[in-house]
């Protein structure tokens, strides 16, 4: 009986962190993949880094890491916490217009789309 026990809570700790690790969803999204794989211009990248990482998180919350540093992408990653990055930091300023940052929809578009969160784009990609 005790083996069987210990069998058994042994399967369900096992089934939940497999369960959480299912549920824990990262997405690389590099300036290149942006360009080649999602047909977007290079133009229209709007971080200093060339390679990002998106989570999902839950709440909705969508965060991304650039070096180790957590950013929001959306309300609810900020509402919650989830990243403590200023995003200013990694944001790069649009070259066309002082003041302004280059635009960040298109990015937004993809990584909430890996998370099943509709954002429009502002740009045509050819994909």
């Amino acid at each position: 009986m005790k083996k069987a026990v210990i069998f058994l809570l042994s399967a369900a700790m096992v089934a939940s962190l497999t369960a959480c690790g299912e549920s824990a969803k990262n997405h690389e999204l590099s300036k290149q993949s942006f360009v080649d794989d999602y047909g977007y211009s290079e133009e229209y990248w709007p971080w200093s880094a060339d390679d990002t990482t998106v989570e999902c998180k839950d709440h909705n919350a969508v965060i991304m890491t650039i070096d180790g540093t957590t950013y929001p992408l959306n309300g609810m990653a900020k509402d919650w916490k989830y990243a403590n990055g200023d995003l200013n930091n990694v944001w790069k300023d649009n070259p066309d217009v002082d003041g302004l940052k280059v635009d960040v929809s298109d990015y937004n578009h993809i990584a909430l789309g890996f998370c099943g969160i509709d954002s429009p784009s502002l740009h045509d990609s050819t994909n």
